[in-house]
């Protein structure tokens, strides 16, 4: 009976539902797939107390993006994410093993501020931290999709006070992370063959998508550029 238009057609037999955009329908469904999100990994991961960067980074990592017709027209070069749905329409059935999910697999590491895995720029003598850290993972076949996620909690401030980068090589490929953030990007941001490659400075998430990656093994780079607040940098 309400009186509401729908944002968008809805299809036939869709129920008494329709489309709307904005954070108020937004933040609840993120919210309750979190909730969901932290069930499976305490209960079926056994990790006792996911961090708020792991769980942000898996919903990301979950995230589909449709194309925008809103962003296209405004900005053709935006890339992704973009301006009008951010990372995208968030489904746990893209990163959580299921029946109908063959060969799908969700691996993660979730490194507290205080883990000796922990990283830190300009590393004194002695300290047992260090400056990056690598990681590796093994694509079965060719064609799959590959998605690899970045996020760590950042210290309170103005501009993002820690800085990491994301690295991703693999069979023919070498990626970082934001890779498909075309807007305003560096020209230099996609030469590989130069030192020093500029990297997304701007954001504490940094994705990096292969829809077709090549079967084989990728390393996964990440590299602490800056840290000036170690004691607040709340982990990865």
């Amino acid at each position: 009976g309400g009186t509401l238009q729908s944002y968008a057609p809805v299809p036939p037999g869709t129920g008494p539902y329709i489309y709307l955009n904005g954070t108020s329908m937004a933040a609840p469904f993120v919210s309750g797939a979190a909730a969901v999100l932290r069930h499976y990994l305490r209960q079926v991961m056994n990790v006792s107390d996911p961090s708020a960067a792991l769980l942000k980074a898996l919903l990301c990592a979950s995230a589909a993006l449709e194309p925008s017709v809103m962003s296209a027209a405004v900005e053709p070069r935006v890339g992704y994410p973009d301006f009008d749905q951010g990372l995208g329409l968030v489904s746990l059935a893209s990163i959580l093993p299921h029946q109908d999910a063959q060969g799908l697999r969700l691996s993660f590491v979730d490194v507290a501020n205080g883990s000796a895995d922990a990283l830190q720029s300009r590393v004194p003598p002695g300290s047992p931290r260090r400056a990056k850290r690598l990681y590796t993972v093994t694509v079965a076949a060719n064609g799959s999709l590959l998605r690899v996620v970045l996020v760590w909690t950042d210290a309170p401030g103005r501009y993002v006070q820690n800085t990491l980068q994301l690295d991703v090589r693999g069979p023919n490929v070498h990626l970082i992370g934001n890779h498909e953030r075309t807007y305003k990007q560096d020209p230099l941001f996609q030469d590989m063959g130069l030192p020093g490659v500029p990297f997304d400075r701007k954001n504490n998430v940094q994705v990096v998508n292969l829809a077709n990656a090549a079967a084989g093994d990728y390393t996964i780079n990440v590299l602490a550029d800056n840290t000036p607040d170690p004691n607040h940098f709340q982990g990865y």
